[in-house]
């Protein structure tokens, strides 16, 4: 079993208790995702942690740099360039 096959169980868990994932859960379903190719639980993932962003602004940050690499990679560098910025901006505030 893979780690993405793990994430994917833990969220279908957590989802059947009408739970939140933590946010590191989400970096880590994005990561493996982003490296096995998931384009669609990728996008999932990252539009889940974007729409109900942590608590924690370096958590926020780590969601908007991962959102960022995956606006590139689907050519849109504009938007790539508005959420890095923004993710600085919290790295910033939270230090």
């Amino acid at each position: 079993m893979s780690a993405l096959d793990l994430v994917k169980t833990a969220l279908a868990a957590l989802e059947d208790q009408k739970a939140e994932p933590d946010f590191r859960l989400l970096l880590l379903g994005i990561q493996c995702a982003e490296r096995l190719g998931d384009s669609e639980l990728l996008d999932r993932l990252l539009t889940q942690g974007l729409t109900n962003p942590p608590d924690d602004l370096s958590a926020h940050a780590m969601l908007l740099s991962e959102g960022a690499t995956r606006r590139l990679r689907t050519g849109d560098p504009a938007l790539a360039e508005t959420m890095l910025r923004e993710a600085l901006n919290y790295f910033e505030i939270s230090w």
